[in-house]
Order: C-alpha cells, then structure tokens, then sequence
C-alpha cells in the first residue's frame, strides 16, 4: 500500500534560554528570535520508516562564530534571546520518533538590537534516491510466452523503462532498483503473452530517500486468446490523494455506455486526473465514457490523480466486464405500475442559450404515466390526495412532497425485488410506514444519498425529465443535440396541434376545471409518455442550480435548500406546461392538491 498525508503548519516558537553561544551581548541589548516552522514533510505507510516528525534539531550560525544548537519536540514552544545582532542562518532537522532525519530545512534572517524577528522554515523530505521493489504473479498455465512492459513516469521528468525477470514457468516476474528518484511516480505494467495484452494495471508509488517501497500485483484472471477468462483485480493500495470513481458497474451491454466520474475528497485545489483502461491510457479530467467501442471481455478501468505541485497524487480502481448488447428499445412492465417507456440516451439544449448542451449517456425507463393515487395506495398503504381536487383514483395522487416520492421509489424496489436507489440514515423501508414520513424540513431526509448503479425506482433527474418531455429524438446521442425541444409550448407540440389534446390544464383558460383528470385520457407525446405537461407538477431528484455550459449526466447541485418539479399542473396556463417549465420548492412541502410524481430506472 502506498499512503500519504501532508501534516498542516506547524508554528514552532522556541522560548528557551540561550547558551552554547559564542560573543553573547550585554543584556538588555540583545535580540529575540522567533522560528516559524513550515512542516511539509509527507507521511507514509512505508516499510521501516515513519515520516511523521517528533522532533527538530536546530542549529543557528550567527555572527563571529556565534552559534546555538537546539533539540525541539513537535508541538513545544520557547525563547531565544540574547542573540547578537547580525545575518543568523537556522538549519531545522527533521526526526522521526526513532531518531531517524527525515527532512531539512533553513532560513536567514538579520538580527537586531533590542528587537524581535522572524524566520519561517519550510522542512521538506530529503532528495535523493530510494528503492523500488516490485513482483508480480499470474497463473502460469494460462500465459504461453509472459512478457512484462512497463514504465515509471514521475511528476516531473523522464519516463524510466523498467526490465522485469520473468520467469513464466513459476509465472511470476520481479524488479528491484536502488536509484529511483524521490517524489511520486506513476506506474504502469503490462502483462503480454506472444506480444499480445492479457491484462494490465496501473498504481501511484511513492520513494522516499534511502527507503524501500515494495509492492506486488496478482492478476488472477488472464483475458487468453478464446477470450473466456474472468479478471477480478482487487489491489491493496493506500492512495495518498483519496481518488474514487463514482458510476461504474459490474457489467455494461456492448451497446451502452457507463459515465464514469473521478473525485477526490481530501484535496480541495486542482486534480490531474488519467483514465487507463487495461494499462492503456484513453482519457484525461474528471469524467469518461466507457463507451461501445470495447467488445466483449473483462476490463480493468484505472484513474490516477495528481496535485497541482506533483507532490500529492493516488488512484482508484473499477472492473467492468462488457456483456452481450440489450435490445435498443425494448419498454418495461411492472405488475404495480404498469408499463415504463425506453427513453434512448442523447444530447439537448436546455435553454435558450445554445452553449447550454445537456448528454444523457445511458438509456433509462420512464413510467408511462403519473403516479395514480390507486398504484400509491397499494404501495404505500395511504392516499393523501385532496379528493375535491380530484375525479377517481385513477388521477394522479397529489399532496406528496419529496421524501413521499423517494420513499414511494424504495417501497416500489422492495415490493418488485430490485435493490433500492435511495438510503436515509436511520429508516428501514422494509417496516417504515408512511405516516414516518416527515412533513416539515428534515435534515436527515435532506441528506438522501442515491447509488445510481442500483436498478431500483427513483425520481428522475430534471435533465432526464425535460429529454423525455421533448420526445428524445430516436436518432439519439449520435443524431447531434435536439437544438429546440426546450422551447416546446406543451410536449408532443408540433407547433400546430392543440395543447387541449395533450395536456389538462389552465383553470378557466383551458380544459381542466379545477380538479386533475384520470391519466392517460390525453395523447401521449411522441415517446408515448401521457401527462407530462399539465394534470400535476412532478418532482425530480435535484437539488435547485442553474448551471451553464456542457452538463454530462448532471445529478442536481451539490447542496441546497430546494428541490426540483417538472410540468405544469391542471390549474397552470400554456406559459409554465413546457419541457422547460420550472419550480423549485422545499422537500417538505406537498400540501397542495397539485404536487404528485412519475418513476424511472435503468
């Protein structure tokens, strides 16, 4: 394992008497001097050394030969004074708790009579050369020639070919190098059998002065010639950036997509980040596409992560297997609540701004219709609906607000057998009930995490809800972006058919009185989804944001206050029933007889 952390600065003030110096002053002349210590050497998990300091020696060299030495433990303070006015230069090193020096520093500063100065000291790790050790393990049976290439790039500099031994009988492969330089270094190895790739791997490393780090990586799955062997790598690797890859999956169709995400969560400033597929590098930034170009097989997806000054870097790690293609258009039935539409992925302007280009990257389900206040009563056990605000049961269910609908989705998940999309701390959707549900603001059900890869119910995202609304052109993604789906006057407009054959809406300028209207008694827009302009307002997962630019697979803003609703209601004139028609409001709130919700998953 491979770990870092860089200790926060540490001020030491040094308070102690002064003696060992040569030509001392006349007191009440002397000057005070104040070390402020910069620690910036790294900590590591490596074997036989700990970069942790515990303390420091100082050793000043002043004028005429005057000098002082001192021993200072982490965190203690004291005074030097007396000192004679003059250039003083102090040398700070840096030990471990076992006496070891494991960094240095120095500062120059002039003294004068009478007067207090500073000095700030930057200790940092020593340069120099430290000692790689790797091996390397793979069935033997299933290589026929072994080969191993690979290469050690450091944060700055030039890339090192490294020569393995390999012995393909044992199917094992070592390297061992006592002069690679200090600092962080990317590691990629390739294992080839006949010149041809049968897996590939990719780690950060880290060599530290005189110091040996050793690593070993075991594939124990090999992609032979027939193409039939499995590869499951689970490396043992502590990255000192905390790098993590957010949207991958076990398996992914040949004819699909996996949008995939790099973060880091104990950095805040700007990450290098590198896609590596099987020790192939095919992308940089945070966000790739594992797309439908890679055929059938098992893939190792590596992303490494480099601070800004190079000094700070880690990785992270997913396995994918890419299976048979899934049918491009086929839609769902639930025995609850009926059939869910394929929506295919795509690309669409969402504003008027035509720099504002949203992609959907994986195709989604979307249900057909509303939410009934039938199908949420034999779900949840409740119909909060307004009756005087509705015809039957067969309208869409309303007086729901955000934490009804995400708990209505995990309940739906259980009922079907599917793994829920939606975690809240502390509530078991097995036995919770539905009058648990809060109706004023929560934290705890603010705080709602999804796992995306689930293949439970949820709540769409308002870029998912607004490319379904527009028709989702079939020709897709790779048809160009749908450039004017956003200004549609209603779904399903043409530009000269008539909302009221489309939508209920607008209380004495439309169709629909004042109460909802039983689902799908209206067309369907051009996906043959019913209802999404008007009868209700429909919440999104998101979190309230207006982004700009190009938004890929866009979740919603990071925090907030207020969630997002999509449509129109019965009681909403032409202007708000677009693709576009927009309102944010508080999670708790859905004490109003207009406010109800549709379901998707993959």
């Amino acid at each position: 394992m491979f770990r870092t952390k860089v200790l926060p600065l540490t001020c030491l003030i040094l308070a102690m008497a002064m003696t060992g110096c040569q030509n001392p002053i006349n007191p009440g002349q002397g000057g005070t001097l104040t070390i402020s210590m910069n620690d910036a050497v790294s900590r590591s998990i490596l074997p036989g050394i700990s970069m942790v300091p515990a303390s420091y020696d100082l050793v000043g060299a002043g004028p005429n030969g005057a000098s002082f030495n001192r021993v200072v433990s982490t965190g203690s303070s004291a005074t030097i004074t007396e000192l004679a006015f003059g250039d003083w230069t102090v040398t700070a090193t840096a030990k471990n708790s076992s006496g070891t020096a494991i960094g240095q520093g120095s500062g120059t500063v002039s003294v004068v009579s009478n007067a207090s100065v500073n000095v700030s000291i930057t200790v940092r790790p020593y340069d120099g050369f430290g000692t790689l050790a790797l091996n390397v393990t793979w069935p033997a049976a299933k290589v026929q020639t072994a080969q191993i290439q690979s290469s050690l790039t450091p944060a700055s500099g030039t890339v090192r070919n490294l020569a393995f031994n390999v012995n393909g009988s044992a199917g094992t492969a070592s390297f061992n190098a006592s002069d690679v330089a200090t600092g962080y270094h990317t590691l990629v190895l390739k294992l080839l059998d006949n010149g041809h790739l049968a897996i590939g791997a990719v780690e950060v490393v880290r060599i530290v002065k005189d110091q040996t780090t050793s690593g070993t990586l075991s594939f124990t799955n090999i992609n032979q010639a027939t193409g039939t062997l499995e590869v499951n790598l689970t490396p043992e690797m502590g990255e000192p950036l905390a790098v993590s890859i957010t949207g991958s999956a076990a398996t992914k169709p040949l004819n699909q997509s996996l949008a995939l995400g790099a973060a880091v969560s104990n950095y805040a400033d700007n990450v290098t980040y590198v896609w590596y597929v099987n020790g192939e590098a095919v992308s940089t930034g945070a966000n790739y596409s594992f797309g439908d170009t890679w055929t059938q097989g098992y893939y190792r997806i590596d992303v490494t992560g480099f601070s800004a000054d190079g000094k700070r870097a880690g990785s992270a790690t997913s396995s994918v297997q890419v299976v048979e293609a899934v049918a491009g258009n086929d839609n769902y039935t639930s025995a609850n609540i009926g059939t869910l539409v394929y929506v295919p992925a795509g690309r669409f302007q969402r504003d008027s701004t035509a720099t504002n280009i949203s992609v959907i990257t994986q195709p989604y389900r979307m249900s057909a219709t509303e939410i009934t206040r039938a199908q949420f009563l034999a779900v949840m056990g409740i119909d909060p609906s307004n009756i005087s605000s509705s015809i039957g049961t067969s309208d869409p269910v309303q007086q729901t607000n955000w934490y009804h609908a995400i708990a209505f989705c995990n309940k739906l998940s259980l009922a079907e057998g599917f793994t829920p999309v939606y975690a809240v701390t502390g509530v078991n959707f097995t036995t919770s009930t539905y009058t648990a549900i809060p109706t004023v603001n929560d934290t705890t059900w603010n705080a709602t995490t999804a796992t995306w890869t689930n293949n439970g119910y949820r709540l769409p995202t308002e870029m998912e809800w607004m490319w379904a609304a527009m028709g989702a052109p079939a020709n897709g993604q790779g048809g160009g972006p749908n450039t004017t789906g956003y200004s549609k006057a209603f779904a399903g407009s043409t530009g000269s058919n008539r909302i009221d054959d489309y939508a209920w809406h607008g209380y004495t300028t439309g169709n629909a009185g004042t109460t909802t209207h039983p689902v799908s008694t209206k067309t369907a827009n051009e996906l043959d989804i019913y209802d999404m302009t008007g009868n209700v307002w429909e919440w999104c997962w998101d979190l309230y944001e207006r982004p700009v630019g190009i938004l890929i697979d866009y979740q919603g803003a990071q925090s907030g206050s207020l969630r997002m609703f999509k449509g129109g209601g019965y009681g909403d004139t032409t202007s708000l029933s677009g693709s576009g028609a927009t309102e944010p409001r508080a999670a708790n709130v859905g004490s109003v007889g207009n406010l109800g919700f549709r379901v998707v998953r993959y």
